[in-house]
């Protein structure tokens, strides 16, 4: 279990420039945080804060979500327009997807196999294969939608 008060004290100094969004791996051994400034995503083991490592991604990465698996992260590039998917093993980014206008939030579906980015400026949220993150399709959100959650169902 990660101590969510310590992780926000030390991530602040153990990070990249400016973090902003931060996901737990399903094991809740990894934490991976967003470095808005830095186009990066630190890599930090959940136990000790320790940097593991660092991918870097496209320009100001908003918004990281980790595949149920643990196998995948999905990053949301707010100024480059993109989706990056990330090997979690390896910590090479392996796709780019080119999605909306300012890509913010990204949230994956419990079994993996969709996940959704909210683009801020195009009012649209795109739909991504959870394996490959190729886009599927878009659907409207209307003028300035900026978060996502996946509620379970019952």
């Amino acid at each position: 279990m990660v101590d969510t008060d310590r992780l926000i004290v030390i991530a602040t100094v153990a990070v990249g420039h400016a973090p902003f969004a931060l996901a737990v791996s399903p094991a809740g051994n990894r934490v991976y945080v967003a470095n808005v400034q830095g186009g990066d995503v630190s890599v930090l083991g959940a136990d000790s804060l320790a940097r593991i490592g660092t991918v870097r991604v496209g320009a100001m990465p908003y918004g990281v979500a980790v595949a149920p698996g643990g196998d995948r992260i999905f990053v949301a590039n707010q100024q480059s327009g993109t989706v990056n998917v990330v090997d979690a093993a390896s910590l090479v980014a392996t796709y780019r997807a080119k999605v909306g206008r300012y890509p913010e939030s990204i949230v994956m579906l419990p079994d993996g196999s969709k996940a959704y980015v909210v683009n801020w400026m195009s009012g649209d949220i795109s739909v991504l294969d959870g394996e490959t993150g190729r886009e599927l399709k878009r659907l409207d959100a209307g003028e300035g939608a900026r978060g996502l959650a996946i509620v379970p169902s019952g």
